[in-house]
């Protein structure tokens, strides 16, 4: 296993008990100690959990974000996202700005990035992509 940022899905299907993210989750901890994701991540799943009034499952998220690597956006960061938002807007194939941020994260920390769904991330030169439900 690679050192791996998890995007948000993942870190979703892992609340949620899918049985191959937790083992993958699992498999990563024994090896890297902690799992890793971004701040854009962090935003993700709490604003998810604040609008659907999920105080229990929010507390808990919380709790669990204590003993994680929870990784700030820098500007070399800023500067990869900005590149990658670049070629993606020449090519016509732009994709969600969170999206970029998170890549640019993944790509400056040479983090794989765990994602279910690789269309928009498959686009990024740079970017290792893997799926942990499989």
């Amino acid at each position: 296993m690679r050192p791996t940022l998890l995007d948000s899905d993942t870190l979703t299907l892992f609340h949620k008990g899918h049985p191959r993210v937790t083992a993958n989750a699992g498999s990563y901890v024994r090896q890297f100690g902690q799992l890793v994701f971004s701040e854009f991540n962090y935003y993700e799943v709490t604003r998810g959990l604040k609008a659907a009034r999920a105080a229990a499952q929010l507390a808990r998220f919380e709790v669990f974000c204590q003993a994680q690597r929870i990784l700030p956006f820098s500007h070399e960061a800023a500067v990869i996202a900005a590149d990658i938002w670049a070629t993606l807007k020449r090519e016509g194939r732009l994709i969600g700005e969170i999206d970029v941020l998170i890549a640019a994260v993944a790509i400056r920390e040479q983090l794989a990035l765990a994602r279910c769904n690789v269309t928009h991330f498959g686009r990024i030169n740079g970017l290792t992509l893997v799926d942990w439900t499989v």
